[in-house]
């Protein structure tokens, strides 16, 4: 009986590791291959922009790894994939195809899925396109070719040989297809700038031939001819809508023989569905398949045309009628590149076209146009200089009275008035009568609003109204009122999508037109509801700094003054107490009760003090920096040190009040919980207005994230004050700490 040990069963692990790392090795070293392989075709496309040099060095590079009879490569083309280059076909017309968007091509399913696809046999495949010069492929496999992880392109290798390609060989390729991707993407672009700039070229070309044109005639014969030639077409026709808009008249011909008496040179566009597709769409129509039909319509000629495009010719407001130009010899002649030439085009021929119409309008409609532009000119200026008048206003009084002024001299003296919704009604705030009656519409006057009066109308849909003729009673109202009526203009005032109110307007006599006045009037409303919105944010930050500062000067009275009056009380009960008994502790005891309200009469110095503006400091907010780091030392004896770096710039107001009050908030704290001795203030300025204030201390420091809620309940409000402070400012509040290192507070705000 044989009998295994020990020393035999480790030999046989032992090869099984060994397997296990050469199998290890031979990938590292495929890896490597690949990693090489994708260094030199990197090297390889990276010298060149031209989409073919591109594919050779591909394919020199794939040929070291896989045999291939042919290869494509295609390009994504909006729903289009369109072969740019090849190699190993029998010819360019057999390689470069256009292929349409489809879930059954299979290398649209490549672009479709994002991964190769590999087809052992392509006669086992249904649908398989099996045309002239590719019919002996017989393996296929397709990778796409993948940039800022959106397809762009798919690389074809093609067999003449059933089961050429593997997964794996797939994968192989799939490995380089990123660099392929980047080069191909790069020579497109390259590509893609020089068709541009050659548009451009023909464009200019085009505008200088038509550009001083103004016979009509004479620049439709002249539109046909470049059109004609910049797109290689054999034959143009320019088709213009009548004034019904139902008909088309030809007005110019290129490559047609001369029109007879049997030419349709009229036909109705309604009845024609393809031109009624065009108009709907108002997109130029590539037409593969030409009817002779339609041939016969537009050229008086049905012989053959590979393709017909039909371009709308677009106007400033409507369709003015549409351009037909065929080719009959390449098939991809209306791609890509030449539709967006051709559609450039038709839009330079549209404008024109209507330069020409419009030139004998615009002398008739000179002198109109130019009393419009100054009573234009007059209403800007009147907005802008208003808006300025207003822009500073903080309160809403001033505003009132300022805006219902300056709107009432704009207006020629009319009677302006702003009324504000308040609940139910409408109440008016003011009221400017101009010219009118004086003192006909009550101050303060409430009216109910509702959706069949003048003004609730305008409030409740938010949007402005021209009365021509209205009674003054009427449109406030009012219940005993004899003014003659006059004319209304009421506008809604508006903020945040929330209407608030609106701006009436009464006049004998209006500045231009209806329209114009309107327009100026909604204007100057945006203005005054900014303005408002302004004042009212303005007041609330008010409201909030007060509301701040009294917090924090309880919170330092009930931390300091209160508990020490409640101990002083105590201190002179018990003072009380040795006088009735005759302790020979009375006179110690009194001097204790002295230190307590000296104490206490500091504290109200520090208070006092701490309130003070900033600009009642005589100072720059550097030397009231260094003030307080001195007085802070000299009454608390806590060593603290102040430093600047950078430009002594001029700080906003806001920056400087903010930071003032963050630093008076810190330093309290400080005192009240640091136990350190010795602070560090910093004040950092930068050439880009970035204001940065740090406060360091060496006390006992703490852990932010297990503050108790407790404390931060007593004492967290000074944090919730400075981190508002700095938010308001748009910058930002760091709070460095750690048990036993200290704490370090650091701002940044910007100064712009």
């Amino acid at each position: 009986m044989v009998r295994l040990s020990a020393d035999a069963l480790t030999y046989e692990q032992a090869m099984a590791r060994l397997a296990e790392l050469e199998a290890k090795l031979q990938h590292l070293q495929a890896e490597n291959e690949r990693l090489r392989a994708v260094n030199r075709l990197s090297q390889q496309v990276s010298a060149s922009l031209n989409i073919e040099q591109v594919l050779d060095a591909v394919l020199a590079q794939i040929a070291q790894m896989l045999s291939f009879d042919s290869a494509t490569l295609l390009l994504v083309e909006e729903d289009r994939l369109r072969a740019v280059a090849a190699r190993g076909f029998s010819s360019e017309a057999v390689a470069l195809n256009v292929y349409p968007r489809s879930s059954q091509n299979s290398a649209w399913r490549v672009v479709q899925q994002k991964t190769p696809l590999v087809i052992a046999d392509v006669q086992t495949v249904a649908g398989w396109e099996n045309r002239h010069g590719i019919e002996k492929i017989r393996a296929w496999m397709g990778v796409p070719l993948i940039a800022k992880e959106e397809v762009v392109g798919v690389l074809t290798l093609d067999s003449h040989r059933p089961n050429t390609y593997s997964p794996a060989d797939a994968d192989l390729i799939f490995g380089l297809s990123h660099q392929i991707a980047i080069a191909v993407e790069n020579a497109s672009l390259f590509e893609r700038v020089k068709t541009q700039r050659d548009q451009m070229s023909k464009l200019q070309a085009l505008n200088q031939a038509i550009g001083s044109i103004l016979d009509l005639d004479t620049l439709l014969q002249v539109l046909m001819e470049q059109i004609a030639h910049m797109l290689g077409s054999r034959r143009c026709s320019l088709w213009l809508f009548d004034e019904t808009g139902k008909e088309a008249v030809v007005r110019a011909w290129y490559g047609v023989q001369t029109p007879d008496d049997r030419t349709i040179t009229r036909f109705d566009v309604v009845r024609h569905p393809i031109i009624q597709k065009m108009l709907t769409g108002n997109q130029p129509l590539i037409l593969d398949r030409v009817t002779p039909d339609l041939q016969e319509t537009v050229w008086s000629d049905s012989s053959s045309a590979l393709s017909l495009l039909v371009m709308p010719l677009r106007g400033k407001e409507k369709n003015i009628g549409f351009i037909v130009t065929d080719n009959t010899e390449k098939r991809e002649a209306f791609l890509a590149d030449r539709l967006t030439l051709a559609m450039n085009a038709a839009n330079q021929a549209a404008l024109s076209i209507e330069n020409a119409r419009l030139f004998g309008q615009i002398q008739r409609y000179s002198q109109d146009l130019k009393e419009a532009v100054i009573a234009r000119t007059v209403h800007l200026t009147a907005v802008n200089e208003i808006s300025r008048a207003i822009s500073s206003i903080v309160t809403m009084d001033e505003l009132f009275d300022k805006v219902t002024r300056l709107i009432s001299e704009l207006f020629n003296q009319a009677r302006v008035s702003v009324a504000l919704r308040t609940g139910n009604y409408l109440t008016l705030q003011r009221t400017y009568d101009g010219e009118l009656e004086a003192n006909t519409v009550p101050e303060n006057h409430r009216l109910p609003i509702r959706r069949e009066h003048i003004l609730g109308r305008v409030l409740l849909s938010g949007e402005a109204d021209f009365i021509e003729t209205v009674e003054t009673a009427e449109l406030y109202r009012l219940k005993a009122c004899h003014e003659a009526p006059t004319t209304a203009l009421v506008v809604p005032l508006t903020i945040g999508g929330k209407t608030i109110g609106v701006i009436v307007v009464q006049s004998r006599s209006w500045l231009a037109s209806q329209q114009q006045d309107m327009e100026t009037l909604q204007a100057l409303a945006s203005q005054v509801a900014v303005a408002m919105e302004n004042a009212r944010l303005l007041q609330k930050s008010r409201e909030m700094a007060t509301i701040q500062e009294r917090t924090r000067l309880a919170r330092d009275m009930h931390d300091g003054i209160a508990q020490n009056l409640a101990y002083l009380l105590l201190q002179v009960d018990r003072a009380l107490s040795m006088v009735e008994s005759g302790s020979p502790k009375l006179e110690s005891q009194l001097e204790n009760i002295s230190s307590v309200i000296a104490q206490n009469i500091e504290e109200l110095r520090r208070h006092i003090f701490n309130l003070r503006p900033i600009g009642l400091e005589g100072g720059s907010v550097y030397k009231v920096f260094r003030q307080m780091a001195g007085e802070f030392t000299d009454r608390f004896g806590i060593q603290t040190h102040f430093e600047t770096s950078g430009p002594e710039i001029d700080l906003r107001p806001e920056v400087e009040s903010s930071l003032y009050r963050i630093l008076q908030e810190a330093l309290s704290n400080i005192h009240r919980h640091a136990r350190c001795t010795e602070v560090w203030l910093s004040l950092k300025t930068s050439a880009d207005g970035m204001v940065v204030l740090s406060i360091r201390d060496n006390g006992v420091g703490f852990d932010p994230a297990r503050i108790s809620r407790r404390f931060f309940r007593y004492h967290g409000l000074g944090l919730i004050s400075m981190q508002e402070r700095v938010r308001n400012l748009g910058g930002t509040l760091t709070i460095d700490s750690a048990p036993g290192k200290g704490t370090r507070i650091l701002v940044h705000v910007p100064n712009l």
